[in-house]
Order: structure tokens, then sequence, then C-alpha cells
């Protein structure tokens, strides 16, 4: 399956005819190509899908952020961070749960970084994958219909139905998440020595 084939499963939900290709000089092409990479980018944040997690060291930028001991280059493609771990594997973060040990900021250059008190820390995150054959079947349904949801009111005025849309599309994050923790299997990590002796 390619990004043609999502867009034309997005088309069916909402009653369009099918295109050729996202390039062609059609308004349901013109439509879904310019919501395409969004909704993917919306979907990829949403969740840790596990086709889409990479873990990398940190590169150490040579610039002082107050109140944090060293900053990081963010990666080209991350999309989403998610958990950060100290050189010798020890996790440190995990989003909402502990933000006081990483933060994203934002450069006098106007470029991302990562700031922590950590040395040569790790990252776990979601990227940009953009290869269609490395999607999960329930992330490309998922994705299908977010797709619907945002190119259903330019193309049919339907604002009852692009609702119906994104529902069905919360629906099936929802399932996903269920099912892809069921293919998880490990002890829960914890991020402190106070954590681990509490439990």
């Amino acid at each position: 399956m390619n990004n043609t084939d999502i867009c034309n499963l997005a088309l069916s939900h909402i009653g369009r005819e099918h295109i050729a290709a996202l390039n062609e000089d059609t308004e349901a092409a013109r439509t879904c190509k310019l919501h395409y990479d969004l909704q993917r980018k919306v979907l990829l944040r949403a969740y840790t899908w596990s086709f889409a997690k990479k873990y990398i060291k940190l590169a150490e930028i040579d610039t002082k952020t107050p109140g944090w001991r060293y900053t990081y280059a963010y990666p080209n493609d991350c999309v989403m961070a998610r958990k950060l771990y100290a050189k010798d594997n020890t996790w440190l973060y995990l989003e909402k749960n502990f933000p006081g040990n990483m933060d994203q900021v934002l450069l006098n250059d106007n470029t991302k970084a990562l700031v922590c008190n950590h040395a040569e820390a790790y990252l776990e995150y979601t990227y940009d994958c953009k290869d269609a054959d490395l999607f999960t079947e329930d992330f490309t349904q998922a994705l299908s219909y977010y797709l619907a949801a945002a190119i259903c009111v330019p193309l049919t005025g339907s604002e009852s139905l692009a609702q119906q849309m994104q529902a069905q599309g919360a629906g099936i994050l929802q399932e996903a998440k269920f099912t892809m923790a069921g293919e998880r299997n490990r002890v829960p990590d914890y991020p402190s020595k106070y954590f681990k002796a509490r439990w």
C-alpha cells in the first residue's frame, strides 16, 4: 500500500471517486496532497508506534541554556520525543509523568533543541516515517479516517460527515493502542532509585 492507496481509502470513506496519483490535476488529488502529510504527522505524534520508534545518542551543542546543564540538538526526523535515557540506560523521562527531566527549547537562531541535566543522554522518539509500506494495518486505517475528516468539508461540504470520520479515526486509534500494548511485554521502568524503593 502507498500514499495514493491511503488517500483512496479516505476518499471512499466520504463517497468520492478514487484518484490515480497525488499529482494529478483534480480537486480530490490536490486536497488529499494538501492534507496528507499533516494528518500523518498528527497520528504519528498520537502514539508510540513500534514501526516509527528510534533510539539515538543525542549530540551536545556548545550552548548554555539557563536552568539546564546540557543542550542537545533536536533530531531532524523527530516528530515526538518520548523518553530520555542516561548513558547507563537508566530511564530518566516519560512525557507527562516526569517533565522536569527534559524540555524542548528554541535557540536564538530559531533551531529546536532538547535540554536536560544528564551527560551523554540517549533519546527514544517517534520519527517522521513516510514509507507507507512500514505502516501497520491499524495505523493505515486510522490515517485513512483522519485524512477523510480533513478532506471531507472541502470535497463534500458536510461537517457532520467530517465529525463522523474523526470519531471513527479516534476509535481505531484507541483500539490500536490496546492491540499494540498486548505485543509489548516488559517490566515497567522507574525513573529513579526513590521510585524503585517506594515500589
